[in-house]
């Protein structure tokens, strides 16, 4: 259930990321329509309930929001990391 539960936590923060214009802009080198802007966003936050569902199902109440929780927090680091990386690979390839 841990790993079902981080990545439904990754899967959702990499979709609200796209939700936001410049993220989406960073990657697709397009601004996302406003369909699809709250398209990701119920996605993501569909998911990140999913998340939290998961990581109570199998555990304890207390220990299942904590879990979540530091399931969604590393999820959006490591989102956050992805962009930053992928934005200093372009900007490095741009200069070449």
């Amino acid at each position: 259930m841990t790993l079902i539960a981080f990545a439904l936590a990754c899967n959702g923060m990499l979709a609200l990321s796209l939700a936001m214009s410049r993220h989406h802009r960073d990657l697709f080198n397009t601004s996302p329509s406003e369909g699809r802007r709250q398209r990701l966003r119920l996605f993501g936050a569909v998911s990140l309930m999913g998340c939290v569902i998961s990581s109570l199902a199998g555990n304890s109440l207390a220990l299942g929001w904590v879990i979540a929780a530091g399931q969604i927090m590393l999820a959006g680091l490591l989102a956050g990391l992805g962009l930053a990386w992928r934005m200093t690979r372009r900007a490095t390839r741009g200069s070449r």
